[in-house]
């Protein structure tokens, strides 16, 4: 009787340990996981694209910067307007950005500034524009940038420049 009861837990234990087993190599709940559906095509990225319009104002003499340091340390104030020739460049004028695939994004000129980052890493005194134009697909090819109107791009602009943002020098 002792062996036979011997061999009855050993039966069970060995059933216990397939039971384990088999348990663990299945999931935690059997609820079904939902199909996915393929993924389509990439369609290109699209962004808001920033850069510059940097205008070199070559009659700027050395009392019109002092004059315009000495504003900047009083009240914070860096704006200016374009210079002579350059006019039609203000703030809220349009900016139009041709994309390789044809299509037209628009955006906006800001307020000019003679005091930035781009204008002394590009060594330019004068007065820069920054602009934004939103939706701007990431293409490869170039782009047609036309600014404050006219009916042709003025400036073609690569697409490395599209991403890391155009700066466009005038004057």
């Amino acid at each position: 009787m002792g062996n036979r009861r011997m061999r009855s837990a050993a039966a069970v234990s060995i059933t216990a340990v397939i039971v384990l087993a088999l348990t663990a190599c299945m999931p935690f709940h059997s609820t079904p996981q939902p199909h996915l559906p393929s993924t389509p095509a990439a369609s290109p990225q699209s962004r808001a694209v920033s850069g510059f319009l940097l205008i070199r104002d070559p009659t700027m003499t050395d009392a019109e910067i002092a004059e315009r340091q000495q504003r900047l340390w009083d009240t914070g104030d860096d704006s200016c307007v374009a210079p002579e020739g350059f006019e039609d460049i203000a703030a809220g004028g349009a900016v139009q950005l041709r994309q390789p695939d044809g299509t037209e994004v628009s955006g906006v000129i800001g307020t000019g500034v003679w005091d930035s980052d781009a204008m002394s890493a590009n060594h330019i005194l004068g007065c820069g524009f920054p602009f934004t134009v939103e939706g701007v697909a990431l293409l490869e090819g170039d782009y047609g940038l036309r600014i404050a109107g006219g009916d042709e791009p003025g400036w073609v602009v690569s697409a490395g420049e599209i991403r890391t943002g155009p700066r466009i020098i005038l004057g």
